[in-house]
C-alpha cells in the first residue's frame, strides 16, 4: 500500500495532510511520490497522524522507493530545473552524451560540471519559494 492510498484510507486530502505536516502541498506531494525524502521528525508527525508504527512507514518508504526508482543519496534529493537531480542530469545526458557511457571518471566530472553549473541559482530561487528552511531555523534560533 503506498502513502497515497494509506492517506487517503484514513480520510485525508494531500492538503489537510500537507496542514498537518506543517509542509506546503507541493512539497507533501513530493513526499508522497518519493521525489523527496522524509526527515525524522516529518515521520514522527506522519506516524502520528496516520495512527501507524514507524517501523509500517519505513516499509511503506521502501516499496515508495524502489517503486518510484528515486536515488536515496543526499545528493539526488537536490532539484534542478523543479526535478530531481538525478532525472535533470539524465536529461542533460540525452543531449550531451558521454563519448564512453562506461568511463566512470567522465561521467562523474560530468556529473560535477552539471551540478556546479546549475546549483547555485537553484537554490537561491528554491529558497526564495519555500520559506520552511527559514522557518525551521526560526524555531531554534
Amino acid at each position: 500500500m503506498s502513502l497515497t492510498l494509506l492517506r487517503k484510507e484514513r480520510g485525508f486530502t494531500s492538503k489537510k495532510m500537507a496542514d498537518e505536516l506543517g509542509v506546503s502541498q507541493g512539497h507533501y506531494s513530493h513526499l508522497e511520490n518519493g521525489t523527496r525524502l522524509l526527515t525524522p521528525e516529518l515521520k514522527e508527525k506522519l506516524c502520528k497522524i496516520l495512527s501507524i508504527e514507524i517501523e509500517t512507514l519505513n516499509e511503506k518508504l521502501r516499496i515508495l522507493r524502489e517503486e518510484s526508482g528515486v536515488v536515496q543519496h543526499w545528493i539526488a534529493s537536490i532539484k534542478i530545473h523543479q526535478m530531481p537531480l538525478t532525472r535533470a542530469f539524465l536529461e542533460d545526458l540525452k543531449y550531451n552524451p558521454l563519448k564512453d557511457k562506461k568511463d566512470k571518471v567522465e561521467l562523474i566530472s560530468r556529473l560535477a560540471q552539471f551540478v556546479a553549473n546549475r546549483i547555485g541559482d537553484e537554490i537561491i530561487e528554491e529558497l526564495k519559494k519555500d520559506d520552511e528552511l527559514v522557518k525551521y531555523f526560526q524555531k531554534r534560533i
